[in-house]
């Protein structure tokens, strides 16, 4: 067996599904030109690699999970950190994975980058092979909070980006996940208060004012559950 295809069994063990596949992924104004640009990546044919960059907990890996399980795409999601520690345990190096024998067997490839900014020696090697696997016309995409310095890649890469939230934003994610953690609209002056509480923060994360609601429902019933005993 090659080191390629030894490194393609090694990645499939780990699976490359996850819960947010299947979650709704709310259209707005901070992510709705994101989700056009990858959509139209993901539909058009093109050899280069798509960048997509956002504050951490705006909904990246959501977003790139959702719309590859909906266009049906053998995909591979991974993250720097698992990527590394696999090539060290192979004892092998991001040069000897041969691009071609990975496209065969994924036709969706995402790396999220952050971490591996800050770690590797060598960055210029990781955005090489990116940007070769891209050219075989599997589709290459790089998740990153931001650029950085020296390491953003080359002109070849698509852009697109997510934030920040507008008001609007806030609100309607603090609504949606009201419903999730309480299962019904907000409608009493209590449940405003808690979907207000993030807005009045100018809360800028997806997974803190999710977190703040599945907080604010645990209060609720630990109150609750006092009041009756």
């Amino acid at each position: 067996m090659s080191r390629t295809n030894e490194f393609i069994e090694r990645i499939k063990e780990r699976g490359s599904s996850s819960s947010f596949e299947r979650r709704t992924f709310l259209r707005l104004h901070c992510n709705e030109a994101a989700i056009d640009a990858v959509n139209d990546y993901l539909t058009k044919q093109t050899d280069r690699p798509l960048v997509l960059t956002g504050d951490c907990g705006m909904g990246k890996d959501h977003l790139m999970y959702r719309l590859t399980y909906l266009k049906n795409l053998k995909a591979m999601h991974l993250s720097a950190e698992y990527l590394l520690n696999l090539l060290q345990s192979m004892k092998i190096s991001i040069d000897e994975i041969d691009v071609s024998v990975l496209a065969q067997e994924y036709e969706f490839f995402r790396l999220d980058v952050a971490q591996l900014l800050q770690r590797s020696e060598n960055p210029h090697s990781w955005n090489q092979f990116l940007m070769s696997l891209a050219k075989t016309g599997c589709k290459t995409v790089m998740t990153m909070d931001r650029f950085v310095g020296v390491n953003q890649p080359d002109n070849e890469a698509i852009l697109a980006h997510i934030g920040p939230m507008s008001e609007h934003d806030i609100l309607t994610l603090s609504k949606f996940y009201f419903v999730h953690e309480f299962g019904y609209e907000p409608q009493e002056d209590e449940d405003l208060r808690l979907c207000s509480e993030n807005l009045l923060e100018q809360t800028q994360s997806c997974r803190t004012i999710a977190g703040s609601m599945k907080k604010a429902r645990m209060i609720r019933e630990m109150r609750d559950s006092q009041e009756e005993s």
